[in-house]
C-alpha cells in the first residue's frame, strides 16, 4: 500500500491509499524525506499464506531512490533473512546506514516449522549520491 503525505503549498496534504507499484509515478522524483517499508516477508507464503508474496527489491531499489530526496531516508521492517537479502542486494542506488532492532514483547509464527521470533529489524538506507554528513543524524558533526 502506498499512503503518500505531501505538503503541496503549506496547507495541502494529499494522501493516495492504494499499491505502491500502481501509483509510485503519481510521485515527484526526488520529493519525498521518508520512505518507510513494512513489507510482505515473503515467509508466509509457503505456509499457504498467498498475500504474502515478495518484492522485487530491485526494482524497488531503483523506484525507492529516485523517489528519495538527495538527504531522505528509506526505513525497512524486515526479518533477518530479508535484512541479509536487502544488505547485499541494495547497493547501485541506496546504501544501508544503519539498523534498529525492536524486541517485541511476543513474536508472531511463521509456520508451524519455525521459532517465534522475537526481534523485527528496522534497517536505514540512503541514497547512493548523499554524502553522510549532509544527513540529519550525522554524529560526527554534532561531536558526539
Amino acid at each position: 500500500m502506498l499512503q503518500r503525505f505531501m505538503n503541496m503549498d503549506k496547507n495541502k496534504t494529499e494522501l493516495i491509499h492504494g499499491d505502491f507499484f500502481d501509483n509510485w509515478m503519481k510521485t515527484h522524483p526526488q520529493s519525498v524525506d521518508l520512505i518507510l517499508v513494512d513489507p510482505p516477508y515473503g515467509i508466509l507464503k509457503r505456509a499457504g499464506q498467498a498475500w504474502d508474496e515478495p518484492i522485487d527489491w530491485t526494482m524497488a531499489e531503483r523506484i525507492l531512490a529516485q523517489l528519495l530526496s538527495s538527504t531522505g531516508r528509506v526505513i525497512i521492517f524486515c526479518n533477518l533473512s530479508l535484512l541479509f537479502q536487502l544488505s547485499m542486494q541494495f547497493k547501485k542506488h541506496l546504501i544501508f546506514k544503519h539498523l534498529h532492532i525492536w524486541n517485541k514483547p511476543g513474536g508472531s509464527p511463521t509456520n508451524e516449522y519455525c521459532p517465534i521470533s522475537d526481534a523485527e529489524y528496522i534497517a536505514c538506507f540512503h541514497r547512493s549520491d548523499t554524502k553522510v554528513n549532509a544527513l540529519t543524524f550525522n554524529p560526527w558533526e554534532s561531536g558526539k
